[in-house]
């Protein structure tokens, strides 16, 4: 068991250091507004984007992005694009902020945790994501998961998240590190040194791991869009 067993139910009242960033207004993004956007793009996220055959996917590509580009303004007031380099396992950190963030997208929902050691992840419910969650799940996942699609997101997103909290993305031995007594409840849980931060409604769940209690802000597209307008290249 990688995870300690102790943990406790905290508020999220008393979060003030890790902001998580949640947008779900997808569909309300035109493909006008993105090629408004392309500016603000790095030349990185831009090719990264444009290799998408999909509209959906350049579109969640380019909104994770300026999701982390809204909470790097709002940390330390720099308009530009910050420059990124990757730790050994491929995750990526800020040159000269550091290791702060987290970032995830799917689907519906795009997703950006920030101001501390974090790992976050996104996940609507996709044909080939059950398969795929089930290679990696514990006896005692599948059973607290059963057959509600919800809590196998959750499960899936708690992995995710936390190998990126670890800094190993998928990389570490996700069959040694149980979430099963997480399952069927939503909110912010401390957990020895970490925080453990975790929702699903409908067919969408997202977790976050923190160093620090976390705080998510849900931005409405207009919100959004507001907060773009103060970024430049």
């Amino acid at each position: 068991m990688i995870l300690p067993e102790r943990m406790r139910a905290v508020s999220s009242s008393s979060c003030d250091k890790c902001r998580v960033y949640l947008f779900t207004d997808i569909e309300n993004v035109s493909g006008n507004d993105l090629e408004k956007w392309r500016s603000l793009l790095s030349d990185e996220r831009l090719r990264r984007s444009e290799q998408y055959r999909f509209f959906r996917d350049r579109r969640t590509s380019v909104l994770v992005y300026l999701l982390l580009r809204i909470a790097v303004y709002e940390d330390t007031g720099r308009h530009t694009a910050p420059e990124f380099s990757l730790n050994k396992y491929g995750k990526p950190y800020i040159i000269g902020i550091g290791d702060i963030f987290s970032i995830s997208h799917c689907t519906k929902a795009v997703m950006c945790a920030y101001g501390c050691k974090c790992g976050c992840d996104v996940q609507d419910n996709e044909p080939a994501l059950k398969p795929a969650a089930e290679t990696i799940m514990t006896v005692d996942e599948k059973i607290a998961a059963g057959s509600d699609i919800r809590e196998l997101l959750r499960i899936w997103t708690m992995k995710e998240a936390y190998g990126k909290y670890i800094g190993k993305g998928l990389n570490y031995n996700t069959g040694e590190a149980s979430f099963a007594r997480f399952t069927g409840n939503d909110g912010t849980f401390a957990v020895n040194d970490m925080y453990l931060h975790s929702v699903t409604y409908g067919e969408l769940a997202y977790s976050v791991f923190s160093e620090n209690s976390p705080v998510v802000i849900k931005l409405s597209y207009e919100e959004f869009c507001e907060k773009c307008s103060v970024l430049k290249r």
